[in-house]
């Protein structure tokens, strides 16, 4: 059996949910997408002194915080927790 592996950026949509749930998602929207079948790439962080936010969500809070306010957020609930 041989196949190839190709990397594709789709616009796939944002649901709310749990972390299973997104990503279930995604997948079943770039598999209707490429017309077959697919491995998607998902990512959630979550704090505990956040109750576990952002989660899932980890894109709208990025494009809000940027990397730099993130990285420092995380850093001052990693102190306080």
């Amino acid at each position: 059996m041989s196949w190839t592996l190709d990397s594709k950026e789709l616009n796939v949509p944002e649901v709310q949910g749990s972390t299973q749930e997104v990503a279930l998602a995604k997948c079943r929207s770039a598999a209707e997408q490429l017309q077959g079948p697919c491995l998607t790439e998902d990512t959630a962080l979550g704090f505990t002194a956040l109750k576990g936010l952002p989660g899932p969500y980890i894109k709208d809070f990025l494009s809000t915080l940027g990397h730099d306010g993130e990285s420092k957020n995380g850093r001052q609930l990693t102190e306080q927790g």
